[in-house]
């Protein structure tokens, strides 16, 4: 595993590595530090590391007078010098090199050879992908450029501080890189780093592996990062595991004394400095006899077996595939059957329409594709190689999947898109996607009937009788959104609304006009609670799936019954509310069934500044950027009972001038301090909300799930403090989603025994089945089979290959972890029971409890709100509920609050965006407070990250403006294909996106052919 770890400063490193020359001599008879990198090869440092170059390098000098500057000179009194990427190998490889350095030094040597050839590539892999800089352009505007050269050194080090045997490789990397625009030194931006450590992980992990195979062992894999040499005694990785115990106990105090379940990394690492002893003279022979004293104690014979454990062939990845209560001699036997009559082999239209003679590689990185491209248009690289990576087996190497990667870009399913995001990439099936979505659109312009006569809207929409008819008067901009509903003569027209302009009061209107001149309005959303609200209006509406599904079905079985539903739609105007959080697949199934339906008017209506939904693209972008017929209302009316900065702040992120308005919400934002944890900003958030509560009703709004959790378990300690919650608790088993993407559900190598699946159509029976949640009891990745239980007992099998093949899941995924509720808590579901008229996120109390039974009072302003109901104890609704104490801005969308408190902080990383905070900060009503960690850091994070979906042809789009570009400068010419491509892209695609054009002309030359290849194969 590989774990980083900052350099605190250039003379606090110069003086440690004075002090005992860790890093320069190595220790006990480890070779001393060596240079590594390009960076450094371009400075001429090479071979076995002097410690005054070494020191001069973290200082930001140039050990050569007379060589490039490193650093620009304003800035080196705050030069920070650099990271320490530690790469640390399991236990058992330790021990076998113990053990070969006392019975085979041949093998020791290769050994240590392996592992440092796998740290080489875990550090090229670094260096070749996440070595970045940032720089200014002559506009002001901080970029970042991929340097792919690094400056560091790497040494072996063979024992803990305390004693214990502990291989591990220091790569002390320097605070240098060079920009290959300018040729000039500057600083690292390592955010890139961090971000995909656990690549760089697998990386050195997947090629040690490989090598340690080759050398006749077989490795077994304990998780995501963990692994082990098979047969190794246990023992003995517990016995020389000490340093490991002394790290965990002080991290398990730490969690403890904080109320979090586990400590962030940068407390971890304090703790290891804390507890870290000074490391002395090392003398190898006396460590090696004190260990094979301790090893023959503890488990006699085990160190000499485990130099013998060898094979002469090759070794396995021995890890187990059938898990849990799964006959061997059955499972061999039913693989026998499904190998013979074609039940084993997978769906992968990907892997089928690509020539790639590595199969083992080519079907993990198929699953990573396809898992990567449901959540985002433009995804990057790195995360399909990461799944690909966690999801094959051991010692298939980084080399093997990125050459498999390269084969799916050459077939054309992968297209370069990286512009925007680095290393990104889109799918030809995205392309085909979101192509027919613009077709749509475009087709659509002008061919609309006349739905009501201009002379007939004028005199309806006049205030005075609008005033008359409804009672309601509109503002200029709800006005303007009513007609726009009823007088475009385009198919497809957008009303987009800030958050908070009245959109709700603006479609009552609409929808009395509508029905006075024999139209009708009917109104789908993503989410259930959009579409009562919809209702609310007097219009009738449903869930967008629900819509799509019973006209999918009608379309496929045609007849009356498809002529019937055609009659319904011929005088009506289809309104999509919330339409930022469509995605391109619901999108893509939308149009089409317009198209099936003869459906003569689509509305959107949606605030595109919002977040997006769960799957991949931001079509409603793509239609406003596509200059579909829109109208804007931008008059907000929620915050008139605010103090004008904040309705102002609001008014400006709306608008998108995020500094304007992070300005104006400056006095209602309170800083916890730049070292704050997620436990002291969760202690403020609590503090904040009660200061604010006693005042008028407020809501906690927050970014991430594990905060709502830690918010809520504080908020519930003060609420017992106080009296307000009864200290008399029991527990209850609640179902956690899993949150898989469509792939990595239908592939058994992501189940775990005791996780639980629930029946989609459980949710929506008659009444709500007992006995609903099934437990995984045996998992066959042989046969991508899984066995669960109910709670009755009754065993099943669930074929994975058969669910791959319906069109939408059977069934949800969850994992358990009980929590406390006690009488007095707030509480929410967590999922839809139509039946019993329990909606996901509707809000109910705990009134009383005992052995039997749970009383629960319904809240809120629903259908259900005051009623109350006596639940047995064992009722599975319960396993469906969660706290109401707080709410994600995601769940929060749509929603008002008198007050609102929310927090944003540094440590977010891409979840501290301007769409968040926009959703955060306009729920307010009244009154707002935000807390932060570190404003300053915590703005600039923001500020860079817009937090929208990306449309994937806007990444290519601006790959050929780019390109032009390039040509302008050099005085090239494009060719008559290209010149055609643009043409082509310039009928319905917008110039506001981002993608990378390494080779565009051959890129763009082979893409109309991919499209339509990917068209041909069903993709």
């Amino acid at each position: 595993m590989m774990t980083p770890s900052r350099i605190r400063s250039a003379a606090g490193a110069a003086d440690y590595y004075a002090k005992d020359d860790y890093y320069i001599e190595g220790e006990a008879g480890a070779p001393n530090l060596e240079w590594g990198g390009q960076g450094a090869a371009d400075l001429g440092l090479k071979g076995k590391v002097d410690a005054k170059d070494l020191r001069a390098i973290l200082d930001g000098r140039n050990p050569d007078p007379n060589g490039p500057a490193l650093t620009d000179s304003e800035n080196k009194a705050k030069h920070h010098a650099g990271w320490d990427f530690t790469f640390a190998v399991p236990k058992s490889v330790t021990l076998l090199v113990i053990a070969a350095e006392k019975h085979d030094p041949e093998l020791a040597d290769r050994l240590k050879g392996h592992v440092m050839a796998a740290n080489k590539a875990m550090m090229s892999y670094l260096e070749a992908n996440h070595a970045v800089t940032r720089v200014r352009d002559e506009q002001g505007a901080v970029r970042e450029v991929q340097t792919k050269n690094l400056v560091y050194g790497s040494v072996m080090h063979v024992t803990t501080r305390g004693g214990d045997p502990h291989l591990h490789v220091h790569n002390p990397i320097a605070n240098v890189t060079k920009n290959p625009e300018t040729g000039k030194f500057g600083a690292l931006e390592t955010r890139h780093m961090y971000k995909w450590q656990k690549n760089t992980s697998l990386v050195g992990a997947r090629e040690l592996q490989s090598r340690l195979m080759a050398e006749g062992y077989s490795i077994e894999r304990k998780g995501e990062l963990a692994w082990e040499i098979a047969g190794t005694s246990t023992k003995l990785i517990q016995e020389f595991s000490s340093r490991s115990r002394e790290i965990n106990a002080g991290a398990e105090a730490l969690a403890a004394e904080r109320g979090v379940s586990s400590v962030s990394d940068e407390q971890r690492t304090m703790i290891q400095k804390q507890t870290r002893k000074t490391k002395g003279d090392v003398v190898r022979e006396v460590l090696q006899k004190e260990w094979s004293e301790r090893a023959e104690k503890v488990d006699p014979g085990a160190l000499a077996q485990q130099v013998a454990a060898r094979t002469l062939e090759r070794g396995q990845d021995v890890t187990a595939k059938l898990i849990g209560a799964i006959n061997p001699a059955i499972a061999k036997l039913r693989k026998m059957v499904r190998d013979h009559n074609g039940s084993n082999a997978r769906i992968d239209l990907y892997a089928r329409a690509t020539n790639d003679p590595d199969k083992e590689a080519q079907a993990v990185v198929s699953l990573g594709l396809r898992s990567a491209e449901e959540r985002d248009a433009v995804v990057s690289k790195h995360l399909i190689l990461q799944k690909a990576l966690l999801a094959s087996d051991g010692g298939v190497t980084y080399d093997r999947l990125e050459a498999s990667f390269d084969r799916f870009a050459k077939a054309g399913h992968i297209v370069e898109a990286d512009r925007t995001r680095m290393a990104g990439v889109t799918t030809a099936r995205t392309l085909v996607r979101e192509t027919a979505i613009v077709g749509a659109i475009e087709r659509g312009r002008g061919a609309a009937p006349e739905l009501i006569s201009a002379a007939a809207l004028d005199k309806a929409m006049r205030p005075e009788a609008v005033k008359d008819r409804t009672g309601l008067s509109l503002t200029k901009g709800q006005a303007a959104g009513a007609r726009h509903m009823l007088q475009s003569r385009d198919r497809y027209a957008v009303v987009e609304g800030l958050a908070g302009v009245g959109k709700t009061t603006a479609l009552r209107v609409t929808n009395d006009v509508a029905e006075r001149h024999g139209l009708h309005i009917f109104g789908i959303a993503s989410q259930h609670r959009f579409a009562e609200e919809i209702r609310k209006a007097g219009v009738g509406a449903a869930t967008v799936e629900s819509f799509l599904r019973k006209a999918e079905r009608a379309m496929e079985v045609g007849g009356q019954r498809l002529e019937r539903l055609r009659a319904n739609f011929a005088k009506t105007i289809l309104m999509v509310d919330e339409s930022s959080t469509l995605t391109n697949e619901t999108m893509y199934r939308l149009v089409n069934v317009v198209d099936g339906l003869r459906i003569p008017a689509v509305r959107f209506q949606g605030d595109r500044g919002q977040l997006g939904g769960p799957g991949a693209g931001n079509p409603f972008k793509a239609i406003i950027d596509r200059k579909a017929d829109r109208v804007m209302m931008d008059e907000i009316l929620r915050q008139s009972q605010a103090p004008t900065h904040l309705r102002d702040a609001v008014q400006r992120m709306g608008e998108g001038k995020f500094k304007e308005g992070l300005t104006l919400l400056r006095p209602n934002i309170e800083s916890v301090g730049r070292d704050a944890d997620q436990a002291a900003i969760a202690d403020r958030v609590v503090s904040a909300y009660l200061e604010m509560q006693a005042q008028r009703d407020t809501q906690i709004v927050v970014a991430t799930n594990a905060m709502r959790g830690l918010v809520s378990a504080r908020l519930r300690n003060q609420l017992q403090d106080s009296g307000a919650l009864s200290r008399s608790e029991r527990e209850v088993d609640r179902l956690y989603a899993k949150n898989l993407s469509r792939a990595e559900q239908v592939d058994a190598r992501f189940y775990a025994l005791g996780d639980k699946i629930v029946s989609n159509d459980a949710f929506a029976g008659a009444a709500t089945p007992r006995h609903m949640v099934e437990t995984i009891v045996g998992v066959d990745r042989d046969n991508n089979m899984l066995k669960v239980r109910s709670d009755k007992g009754r065993e099943r099998m669930v074929d994975l290959n058969d669910e791959a093949a319906r069109r939408s899941p059977s069934f949800s995924t969850f994992t358990e972890r009980a929590h406390p509720i006690a009488a007095g808590d707030r509480m929410v579901w967590e999922a839809r029971f139509s039946d019993r008229g329990y909606e996901r996120g509707g809000a109910f109390s705990i009134v009383a409890m005992d052995s039997k039974a749970v009383t629960i009072r319904h809240e809120g302003q629903g259908a259900m709100a005051g009623k109350v109901e006596k639940l047995s104890a064992t009722d599975e609704a319960l396993r469906f509920s969660g706290y109401g104490y707080a709410m994600t801005a995601d769940r929060a969308q749509g929603s008002t609050f008198k007050g609102v408190v929310f927090e944003m902080s540094s440590k977010l990383g891409e979840a501290a965006n301007m769409a968040r905070l926009y959703v955060m900060s306009s729920r307010l009503a009244e009154d707002a407070k935000m807390i932060t960690d570190d404003l300053s850091r915590t703005a600039q994070l923001i500020l860079r990250q817009d937090g929208q979906k990306l449309v994937a042809l806007d990444e290519i789009r601006r790959a050929e403006a780019e390109l032009r570009k390039d040509d302008a400068k050099t005085g090239a010419t494009a060719s008559e294909k290209d010149k055609e491509f643009s043409k082509s892209m310039d009928k319905g695609m917008s110039s506001s996106g981002g993608a990378g054009a390494e080779r565009p002309k051959t890129r763009t030359k082979e893409r109309d052919t991919q499209i339509q290849q990917q068209q041909n194969l069903g993709l």
